[in-house]
């Protein structure tokens, strides 16, 4: 498979990533953990089942330190969780959309969290507008276009959910370096989809609740099991082993507009003047903070 190829996988890879705030919503409206459930055992699944065929199944013979298998498996699981459920309950979906770019300061907690993984040195002239850049973002988001004075109401509301969107964010950063530091050679993420699942599984079967799969929720279902899940990370993984990491890196820097974009497309009606603002916030603070590091 030649670069460009790769490339193109890997961009393709990020237009499904781009999906994944307002589908996960849509099908959490349904059934906040039943269809999640079945969504991440379809696609775990399927992702273990195909590193099998290709040899690469084996978790013994992967090499990967057992600490990748316990932390790194378990902040990607509680990432999860903590995704769909804030998600899930954000007041309406407007706010899910836009609580959703919370989950884009993922870049700036890598470069703090990269420290305590691996030898480097951290910029601070890049780093802090970058971070700085993306905690307005964030703020700009969580407001909208209603103004300082709606900010107590919108926190009583949508607290929760923030909180969550930005623990995601930091179980998704503390993965992503510990997946580099201790991971070998495995792949653990459909194995770590298996375990997401049955989390969601038990929640379910707590509630004791009906399955919420039907014909109106069938769509995004697929949309989140085979997209979203399993064909983006697989894409995924051929881009960033075969292609271009820097352009596959300034690219997934302009998720949150992509999420904005296919969000309000999806679900119609206008982001406004405070998301759009927001979307360019974080995606430049994205752009410093990948300026912020140098190799020790």
């Amino acid at each position: 498979m030649g670069k460009n190829v790769a490339n193109l996988a890997g961009i393709a890879a990020l237009l499904g990533w781009s999906m994944n705030v307002a589908i996960t919503r849509q099908l959490a409206e349904a059934d906040m953990f039943g269809l999640p459930s079945l969504s991440l055992l379809v696609s775990g699944t399927f992702l273990v089942s195909l590193d099998a065929a290709c040899g690469r199944g084996n978790p013994a013979t992967a090499g990967a330190d057992p600490k990748f298998w316990l932390l790194g498996g378990a902040s990607f699981v509680l990432y999860l969780v903590c995704y769909i459920c804030g998600l899930a309950g954000a007041a309406s979906r407007e706010v899910s959309l836009a609580l959703g770019l919370a989950n884009y300061l993922w870049p700036a907690f890598i470069l703090l969290l990269m420290p305590l993984f691996f030898p480097c040195r951290l910029r601070a002239t890049f780093l802090l507008p970058g971070i700085l850049l993306c905690l307005v973002g964030v703020t700009v988001a969580f407001l909208r276009d209603l103004g300082m004075g709606t900010l107590w109401r919108e926190w009583g509301e949508n607290g929760l959910s923030l909180i969550a969107m930005l623990a995601a964010a930091f179980l998704w950063a503390f993965y992503s370096n510990a997946a580099r530091k201790w991971g070998g050679q495995a792949n653990g993420v459909g194995w770590f989809q298996l375990a997401a699942g049955l989390v969601f599984l038990a929640l379910w079967a707590a509630g004791e609740g009906e399955l919420g799969l039907s014909g109106s929720t069938l769509l995004p279902f697929l949309l989140h099991a085979i997209v979203v899940n399993a064909l983006s990370y697989l894409l995924w993984d051929i881009g960033i082993r075969r292609g271009d990491l820097d352009l596959l890196g300034i690219l997934a820097n302009f998720l949150p507009v992509g999420s904005v974009l296919f969000g309000f497309w999806h679900f119609g009606g206008d982001p406004g003047n405070g998301l759009w603002s927001a979307c360019l916030m974080i995606s430049l603070g994205a752009v410093f903070c990948r300026r912020g590091l140098s190799a020790a």
